[in-house]
């Protein structure tokens, strides 16, 4: 959040502080992984920490040297430096590719903003969507240019009169609420675009798998799109707040 510390590499620092170049910063193809920390713990620190690594290691050649273990340690630097309150955050993790190919890429934590519920909740929003064209390299990694294409969206949904977008790619095939995995409920399924046609990988989507599992409803992967929005009886995406 605006006018605190950012933990950069372990250390707590101010933003004028942090030893980034931030011209450089806007045109890199960073990854990042969005979390809710909760007590000072970011949840599914482990699952991030892997996700983060695939792609950091899949873009960049070599393993980001990240763990849930270092992502729980650091997140509780940041959490005390700032003196965030024990209910729920979105905190935001950066691996930024260093100039030196041989050395490792550059950790930032920072705080977006503060949950009104600690752990994941699912909120009766009742969200105004539409649906934007648009897509993006490398999309089943959360990149810089991801980022990029979701706020650009998201801006363009409200000033529509929308509260969010909805991601749809050249083939006509809806991949996300922006960043988020989108599902379709029919009857007693659950219906999700699948990676392969264009949905990213995310923490999100493992917990829906895990949470339909443990629920005996079937999910299936297959593309969603426009064209069957009459045959849904219902749209939702998780997202590191939880269930919209």
């Amino acid at each position: 959040m605006k006018g605190d510390l950012l933990c950069v590499n372990g250390k707590a620092v101010s933003p004028s502080d942090a030893g980034i170049d931030f011209d450089r910063l806007l045109s890199c193809n960073f990854v990042y992984q969005k979390m809710h920390v909760a007590g000072h713990r970011p949840l599914q620190a482990a699952a991030h920490a892997d996700i983060i690594d695939t792609a950091y290691k899949t873009l960049y050649g070599k393993p980001a040297g990240i763990s849930g273990t270092l992502l729980e340690k650091e997140v509780a630097i940041l959490m005390k430096e700032n003196r965030y309150p024990m209910s729920g955050n979105l905190t935001i993790l950066y691996l930024i590719p260093p100039e030196k190919p041989d050395e490792e890429p550059v950790r930032v934590l920072s705080c977006e903003k503060q949950f009104i519920y600690r752990g994941y909740t699912m909120r009766q929003s009742g969200l105004r969507a539409i649906i934007v064209p648009y897509e993006y390299p490398f999309a089943p990694f959360r990149t810089a240019v991801s980022l990029a294409a979701h706020t650009y969206a998201d801006d363009y949904a409200r000033r529509k009169g929308a509260d969010v977008s909805i991601a749809e790619n050249y083939a006509g095939i809806m991949t996300g609420m922006g960043e988020n995995p989108l599902y379709a409920v029919v009857g007693n399924r659950i219906y999700t675009t699948p990676i392969d046609d264009g949905a990213a990988d995310s923490m999100e989507r493992m917990l829906c798998q895990a949470a339909c599992e443990k629920a005996w409803v079937e999910l299936i992967e297959e593309p969603l799109k426009k064209e069957s929005l009459d045959s849904y009886e219902e749209l939702f995406a998780v997202t590191p707040e939880g269930i919209v």
